[in-house]
Order: structure tokens, then sequence, then C-alpha cells
């Protein structure tokens, strides 16, 4: 929020992550314990089809949301923590 005057004097973006945070949603298939996994455990059940990309979407959303809430407005850009905007579930969702 301290962010928020500096809007349109600098680009703000939103860095998306899927790792190692407590996952904004809660408990899913992507977070059972409701903190994110590490990359390694989370490449490997995404491309086995083991973590339900709607579960994906809906932390992306609350990603964003929570992004617009706090900043009054959507972001300048859109990327990755660890280049979590390559998998095709986030590409699909961005």
């Amino acid at each position: 929020a301290r962010i928020r005057p500096f809007r349109r004097q600098a680009a703000v973006g939103l860095h998306l992550t899927l790792t190692d945070q407590v996952a904004a949603t809660g408990p899913s298939s992507l977070a059972p314990e409701g903190k994110l996994p590490g990359l390694a455990s989370l490449a490997l059940p995404v491309r086995r089809g083991r973590i339900d990309e709607r579960d994906v979407h809906a932390e992306l959303d609350a990603q964003y949301d929570r992004f617009v809430e706090t900043l009054a407005g959507p972001p300048d850009y859109v990327d990755g923590h660890q280049h979590v905007h390559f998998l095709p579930m986030v590409r699909n969702w961005l």
C-alpha cells in the first residue's frame, strides 16, 4: 500500500508465485497443507496432472485480486516467481 502514491510514476507489476509461500487460497491440490510447494515438488505433479488446473487458477485469481485491492488497480505487468508463468496452466490463466 505504501507504493500506491507512485503508481503514476513507475510501472508496478504482479509477481505471481506458486512456490514456497503460504497459499492465498488455503489448502488445495496445489497446496495440500496450505503452503505452496518448492519448485522441485511442483514441476513433476504438474506434468503428471496431479494438480488441478482450477486450483492453480484460483490461487492466481486470489493473488491478482489481492494486488488490485491493495494497490487500487490492476498491475502494469505480470510475471512469475521462479518462472512459473511458463507452466502451461499458468499461461492458460494469463
